[in-house]
């Protein structure tokens, strides 16, 4: 059954056509609603504008045909949208507020009463939807149908005449979700099956392959039929186009359309839509995204990059760099931005200093006179060393108080000159640091 139109755009008979059993059920009353206008007709039944009588409230009134309210099983079936409905209960699918079958054989759902167009009417009408505009309805029903898989309900027919456009004050578009006459319950074993085992049943157009041949379809059929529509929304036709309707169910069968962005004429559609389409449209389910929480996801990702816009790296507060650290009073000059390995190597040198400079100490106050830099030939270019970490450093490194002194076996460092060789003292030696304390180079 279709959708439900707005009062712009009801449906108006002549009065000189002949009343047919939908129009004359016109202006009679059922319980507390007076049937107004006649809005649309469906395979099950007809769709009506009511008023309520005690409290003025508009609603549509969804009547099962009279022929069918007689049959066990359309009743049943007809009593599970309802079911469905309420089973979700989702924002951006339309309200069911009561089931009615009464005595005299009339079988009806009062509805929320809808004022805008459905999505086929707008496409007909509009001359290519913005691709913007098109993300933000899908977005919408891909939430909507992710609540009903959640609840364990399949759709089973969706197609842009059962998505319910309403505009809201800022000009935005709001889905309603509609006509759930076929969907199917999961998950609930007491739930009678309502479809023979082998039948289709749904729309050729959107309807998915396996469902198409008969066999037990989940979400993912509902996945197929959005990835048709938005496919029909993105490129402005259908994939599978034909007048024949067994020509167009052998074709969601066995054909694999176009890409989108291959079409000729086709906008210029982003790499991240092309590739959803084509996941949802695969003819195996089980190549499809499994839930519509992942369309939904990739879809908002999409739409903020039709607004250019981008997530910004999160800021990270500076950690502390040697440049604004102070040893007494001394600050050292601020350092060039480094790449890991060179600030490797720099601490590695920093450290091998520090172990000169205690290494000097020791000698000094072993009596050894140290020759004067100027007066030393030059060196040459020195090669990293193996290991320029000693294997354990004891006390706390970064303390200047007292410390024991650990006797260990060290070597003579280069810059030390034997006594043998020792020139004449260029300048007076620097007296010996205190017995028991060390001059300490911080290493980082």
């Amino acid at each position: 059954m279709g959708a439900i139109p707005g009062h712009s755009e009801i449906a108006c008979f002549d009065d000189a056509d002949e009343p047919t059993p939908a129009l004359s059920l016109v202006g009679r009353e059922f319980g507390n609603y007076r049937l107004l206008q006649l809005l649309g007709e469906g395979g099950m039944g007809w769709i009506y504008l009511a008023h309520h009588l005690r409290i003025g409230r508009r609603v549509a009134i969804k009547m099962l045909r009279p022929e069918l309210a007689s049959d066990p099983v359309a009743v049943r079936r007809f009593f599970a949208e309802a079911r469905a409905v309420n089973r979700i209960d989702h924002e951006n699918i339309v309200e069911i507020h009561d089931f009615v079958h009464n005595e005299h054989g009339y079988t009806y759902l009062v509805l929320e009463f809808l004022v805008g167009r459905d999505l086929l009417t707008m496409m007909e009408s509009d001359t290519g939807l913005p691709l913007a505009r098109s993300v933000d309805i899908m977005s919408q029903v891909a939430r909507a149908l992710g609540a009903a898989h959640e609840a364990g309900v399949v759709h089973r027919d969706l197609k842009p005449e059962n998505i319910f456009l309403i505009e809201e004050e800022d000009g935005r578009d709001f889905v309603k979700l509609l006509d759930f006459g076929i969907a199917k319950l999961m998950c609930t074993s007491a739930s009678p099956r309502l479809t023979r085992a082998g039948t289709a049943v749904g729309t050729p157009n959107y309807i998915a392959p396996e469902q198409a041949l008969g066999a037990d379809v989940d979400q993912r059929a509902d996945i197929y039929s959005f990835g048709l529509i938005l496919y029909e929304l993105a490129t402005g036709r259908r994939p599978f186009a034909s007048a024949d309707v067994v020509e167009t169910v052998a074709k969601q069968v066995t054909e694999v359309p176009i890409r989108p962005r291959e079409l000729d004429g086709s906008r210029d559609i982003p790499p991240a839509l092309d590739d959803l389409i084509m996941q949802c449209i695969a003819k195996r389910a089980a190549d499809r995204p499994q839930h519509m929480e992942e369309v939904e996801a990739r879809l908002r990702v999409i739409r903020a990059g039709l607004d250019g816009a981008c997530e910004q790296p999160i800021a990270l507060a500076p950690e502390p760099s040697l440049a604004q650290v102070s040893f007494g009073g001394l600050a050292l000059p601020a350092l060039p931005v480094l790449a890991p390995r060179r600030i490797a190597l720099g601490a590695a040198a920093l450290m091998a200093i520090g172990l000169g400079g205690l290494s000097l100490g020791r000698a000094v106050e072993a009596g050894q006179t140290v020759a004067h830099a100027s007066a030393a030939p030059p060196a040459p270019e020195p090669t990293a060393p193996a290991r320029a970490v000693p294997r354990r450093l004891h006390g706390p490194p970064l303390s200047a108080a007292p410390r024991r002194h650990h006797r260990r076996k060290t070597t003579t460092p280069a810059a030390v000159v034997p006594p043998a060789a020792r020139p004449a003292p260029a300048a007076r030696p620097a007296p010996a640091p205190p017995p028991g304390r060390y001059d300490i180079i911080p290493v980082y």
